[in-house]
């Protein structure tokens, strides 16, 4: 026990303490007003008249609690010690007032309330040693009412942590209500020593108000042992679930430390409306409004450091997934103070869309940024995100981060680390190596062993449906989905069953392609147009390749088709040919080539081709290409005649002897 405790009870002792062994009756103000501590009759049908009625002849031991007014069922004290010695025993004779139907509050907090009663006494030579070991929340204060009595040659006294604040002996009696502190773990210990002489004997009776929750266990020093009541049980408590970003913050109701936790720790707390505050070195207050009604509640706590202003919430607590899914996290952004030129920007995922509260879709600027504007202090505003997940596995984090200003043009941040979880499919889910214009196929196998398991999967292009099918697979069932896609360009699947919903990102890439878009030919030639052919299949595939004019302007004897094969995985370039009309009015026109499946006559390409017409007639002189086949190209020869000049004239200018006679052979 601390020498301050030890001073602080005998200051109690003389200013507090009385010695008496009457009565007295309680005072009803003429004037009434309310305080900051106050009971709650259970009875709520109670008016003030009638709570006037029963109180006034109420007789209580050493003195009464001094009351500030009443208000129907709710009676008003001056101090917390006269709440305290309301919720005392009145006497010995009598017990709690209103027979303890009420409920103590402080500043509109309900207190937890426990009240012991103790009734010991001995009239020959006896000695009893009740010693209550106490744990509570925090350090206090207990409120005793005492009758205490001793005979010839008996005590009774009362002590805190071994110091004694209440003794009676050698036929003293006393009655007085004392104020002494308590740490977390005290001892409050009652003795009666009693010796039988001339009608010697002891008695001590009485008992203690803790506002807590109070654990005790009690040991006796002898055979002998008081009588002990718990008059007032606090009501229970439910666990307040504590998750927080930091460890080792305080916890306050009011002014009052209600320990120190961390990060998934348990608070319990009784059933009602909860001010508590959360504070740590370095951070801003957290204030939170908890309401316990009758289960466990969870909160979830963001402490911001100092230098930053805004708190991102987000009511999602732990997010479980799939790879390639579409996940939407909900989240608030609220400042620490007044703020303006708000704006916030995502990282860790790709961010598919950004909505407020009422739905509006928000579009990014050139950086990135989505406004929010200005945001006052108690209020805050709410956006979703949609974000994809991603194709790998595991623990991933998704950071939302708010950029502003205060009122004097500083910079502040917050930011928000959100994690989710990427789960294996329940499915397997196996794709082609590339999709293709044309005849494409998924196979899924159900992985599992679910007897029933309903899938759909559907084509989607921009949001647009464009197929789907359903499989109600069995378990370990396979089924292949087979699906046209018409066009290049990108798609997903999206695959949904009553436990997953994902979506897988599919590109198709046209795997034929004009391998030039001009070609250049003469009145009446022969022009070829070089394509490149891939077939990504397993199997051969053959095509029709059209070339016919793009408009009515024609420059083509007639239109020609050419069909060709291509093997399984392999790339070709082949060069399918048309008739030039032997006198055309332009010197350009616009040609189509069309190349067709023949399986399905599906257009896998339409490109346009530049003809330039060469207005040197047709050559004649045949020139190779790269891969072995004659063409002819009016600028080439062209280029090989010039060449040819050129080397005939030097050959003669060598040739030429002085004075311009050839030489002799």
């Amino acid at each position: 026990m601390k020498k301050s405790y030890f001073l602080f009870f005998l200051l109690l002792l003389s200013v507090v303490g009385s010695v008496s062994a009457e009565d007295v009756n309680i005072t009803i103000p003429d004037t009434h007003s309310t305080s900051e501590w106050w009971v709650e009759l259970t009875d709520t049908s109670l008016t003030t008249e009638l709570v006037e009625y029963q109180l006034a002849p109420t007789q209580w031991g050493d003195v009464a609690p001094s009351i500030t007014g009443i208000f129907d069922y709710r009676i008003y004290f001056n101090s917390k010690e006269d709440l305290a010695r309301f919720c005392n025993i009145m006497s010995t004779s009598s017990d709690l007032a209103f027979g303890g139907a009420f409920t103590p509050y402080e500043n509109g907090q309900l207190l937890p309330l426990t009240v012991v009663k103790i009734q010991e006494s001995n009239n020959e030579n006896k000695h009893t040693d009740d010693v209550f070991h106490l744990t509570t929340s925090h350090s206090g204060f207990i409120y005793t009412y005492t009758h205490a009595w001793g005979g010839v040659n008996s005590y009774s006294r009362i002590l805190i942590d071994g110091v004694q604040y209440e003794n009676a002996q050698s036929s003293t009696t006393i009655d007085s209500f004392n104020t002494g502190v308590i740490t977390s773990t005290s001892d409050v210990e009652y003795i009666i020593w009693a010796e039988w002489y001339n009608g010697g004997g002891a008695n001590l009776e009485g008992s203690f108000v803790i506002f807590d929750y109070v654990d005790y266990t009690i040991t006796h020093e002898n055979s002998y042992s008081a009588d002990v009541t718990e008059l007032y049980t606090p009501p229970m408590r439910y666990d307040l679930d504590i998750n927080s970003n930091v460890n080792s913050f305080e916890v306050y109701s009011g002014d009052i430390l209600l320990g120190t936790y961390d990060d998934g720790d348990m608070l319990p707390l009784p059933v009602g409306t909860h001010e508590l505050t959360f504070k740590k070195g370095g951070y801003w207050d957290i204030p939170v409004t908890v309401e316990i009604v009758d289960s466990p509640v969870s909160i979830n706590l963001n402490f911001i450091p100092s230098n930053y202003l805004y708190s991102i919430t987000s009511d999602v607590e732990e997010i479980n997934t799939y790879c390639y899914a579409q996940q939407i996290i909900p989240f608030s952004i609220s400042p620490i103070k007044n703020s303006n030129g708000i704006t916030m920007q995502f990282s860790g995922a790709e961010v598919l869309e950004v909505r407020d509260s009422v739905g509006t879709i928000l579009a990014p600027d050139s950086n990135g940024r989505y406004e929010v504007g200005s945001i006052n202090v108690d209020s805050s505003k709410s956006y979703t995100v949609k974000i994809a997940t991603g194709p790998t596995l595991g623990t991933k984090n998704f950071v939302i981060t708010a950029t502003g200003y205060d009122l004097y043009g500083n910079v502040y941040q917050g930011i928000q680390t959100v994690s989710y979880i990427c789960n294996e499919l329940p499915v397997r889910i196996t794709q082609p190596s590339s999709y293709v214009i044309g005849s494409n196929s998924v196979r899924v196998a159900e992985m599992q062993g679910e007897t029933s398991t309903v899938i759909t999967v559907e084509l989607l292009k921009d949001g647009a449906s464009l197929w789907n099918d359903n499989f109600d697979f069995g378990s370990y069932e396979s089924h292949t989905f087979d699906f046209n896609i018409d066009d290049v360009g990108d798609y997903s699947l999206k695959f949904v069953s009553s436990g997953f919903s994902i979506t897988l990102p599919i590109s198709v890439e046209n795997p034929i392609s004009l391998v030039e878009n001009t070609v250049t030919g003469s009145l009446g030639s022969t022009i070829s147009i070089p394509v490149s052919v891939t077939n990504p299949l397993t199997v051969p595939q053959y095509y029709d390749i059209v070339i016919a004019p793009a408009n009515s302007v024609n420059p083509l004897v007639n239109v020609t088709t050419t069909r060709i094969s291509v093997a399984p995985g392999e790339t070709k370039i082949v060069r399918p040919e048309a008739k030039l009309k032997e006198e055309l009015d332009f010197d350009s026109y616009s040609l189509l080539v069309t190349v067709l499946s023949t399986d399905s006559s599906l257009s896998l390409m339409e490109e346009q081709v530049t003809l330039t017409i060469y207005s040197g007639g047709s050559s004649f002189i045949p020139v190779f290409d790269t891969d072995g086949s004659i063409y002819t190209n009016p600028y080439v020869i062209g280029t090989f005649v010039v060449v040819l000049s050129g080397g005939y004239i030097l050959f003669r200018k060598k040739g030429m002897k002085k004075g311009g006679k050839s030489a002799k052979k």
